[in-house]
């Protein structure tokens, strides 16, 4: 990318805020959004003239399994065991996920800049438990485009993880929504997947998460879009939530007003409890015949009986809008392709980040995994023909983020800030 001027030190690009703060060719500008693990800016390239982006500055560490980061040691060789995930991501390419188009990385250093699309219609919603809902036509239009966004991930063994508003991001019309934040996603090698544990927010987790057995992480994914849904059509969380009304009439729609409801959260231990019951508050009946029909698909605990995405394609309740008639929009040819990473893709994932006046280098090393399944350390004066490499599974820390009532210190990602205006990652983990 040519020389550039930039911080050796990738903390001084976050914790120094003001305009023209430099990493590669990246001009940081405006912050857009900050988390416990990661800043978001707004940011342009001196290489692409007129062109915004995203530039979420994250910790290395949030990106690495615990159970390698005692294996790890130095920052630069954690980097390498994501460098596969972070090739793939860069070869995404759908209208409903946001693209990734540069990792830079500082090997001495506990950071790491990923270079996103920018989103300027910001999120969703916000990270509180209780939010305002959207009107009914735009809720299922968003709902419809998180469905073909996973069905496209689903179609190439990407399992999200972490599915909630805020981690869906919206154009400057606010008509095209777009997944993003993959930090704790799962890239598999099969279909026949199986997991453990619990990662993401607990109030978007599905019931077999929280068990010993083994579960499937589809469907995990569905039962948090679920959630999300009912989060766009009622304006609250389906699980954790205690109502407390005073004497106030309902209106015609069977609601009370906001001012009127006092909400209590519940702890994670009882958010728990309800998701693994399937018990759903419902906070009024005005869609009793028709969304709540769809949303009971979407919270059946039993993961097997679960509505699947092709289902979810061909309910009655959501074939309206851009869905009206006989067919729904299906992945293209383009989109079904196989995605496959060469080795010399994998060692180009993440760029070195220059001391000041040197050029942009790639990493000295990676870790590829051969075609017999071993793993081998691929220098820069190797020889660099290619080897297709194959997809490993993989993911971020587990989170155990509680959502927090408004007006209350919790957030739905604890230990966050929710401050947020638009952007290829607004909220960061």
């Amino acid at each position: 990318m040519g020389a550039c001027c930039c911080p050796s030190n990738l903390a001084m690009v976050i914790e120094e805020p003001g305009e023209g703060r430099r990493c590669g060719p990246y001009i940081m500008k405006d912050m857009l959004g900050m988390g416990s693990q990661a800043k978001v800016w707004l940011c342009t390239s001196k290489n692409i003239e007129g062109q915004l982006f995203a530039a979420k500055v994250m910790k290395k560490r949030s990106l690495i399994k615990r159970h390698h980061k005692k294996k790890l040691g130095k920052y630069g060789k954690a980097t390498g065991k994501i460098a596969r995930e972070i090739a793939i991501m860069k070869r995404l390419r759908h209208e409903h996920v946001v693209n990734l188009f540069d990792v830079l990385d500082d090997p001495n250093q506990n950071f790491l800049v990923m270079v996103l699309e920018y989103m300027p219609g910001g999120t969703v919603a916000s990270d509180l438990a209780v939010t305002k809902a959207l009107e009914l036509s735009l809720a299922i239009s968003y709902f419809q485009q998180l469905v073909l966004g996973l069905e496209y991930l689903h179609h190439h063994d990407i399992f999200h993880r972490d599915i909630k508003p805020s981690n869906l991001l919206l154009s400057k019309d606010k008509k095209t929504l777009k997944i993003s934040d993959f930090g704790v996603s799962e890239f598999l090698h099969t279909h026949n997947d199986s997991h453990y544990g619990f990662r993401g927010t607990v109030a978007f987790l599905a019931p077999e998460t929280f068990g010993t057995q083994a579960f499937h992480a589809a469907p995990v994914d569905i039962w948090a879009a679920g959630v999300t849904l009912f989060v766009m059509l009622y304006g609250k969380i389906p699980f954790g939530l205690v109502v407390n009304d005073d004497d106030e009439e309902e209106d015609e729609d069977g609601r009370k007003s906001p001012s009127s409801r006092f909400y209590t959260q519940s702890t994670q231990e009882e958010i728990k409890q309800e998701i693994c019951s399937g018990k759903v508050r419902w906070p009024h009946r005005k869609f009793r015949d028709t969304a709540e029909m769809t949303l009971r698909k979407l919270f059946r605990v039993n993961p097997e009986s679960r509505v699947t995405l092709a289902g979810l394609k061909r309910d009655s309740w959501l074939r309206q809008g851009s869905w009206a008639g006989g067919s729904t929009p299906s992945l293209t040819k383009k989109h079904l392709e196989k995605i496959l990473v060469t080795d010399d893709e994998v060692h180009d994932a993440v760029k070195s980040v220059p001391r000041d006046g040197e050029k942009i280098q790639h990493l000295s090393s990676v870790v590829v995994e051969d075609g017999d399944g071993g793993r081998s350390t691929k220098h820069d004066d190797e020889d660099t023909k290619a080897r297709v490499v194959k997809i490993e599974m993989s993911s971020g820390v587990s989170s155990k983020d509680v959502v927090g009532v408004s007006g209350s210190n919790n957030s739905m990602n604890k230990g966050s800030s929710s401050s947020s205006r638009g952007s290829g990652e607004n909220k960061a983990h």
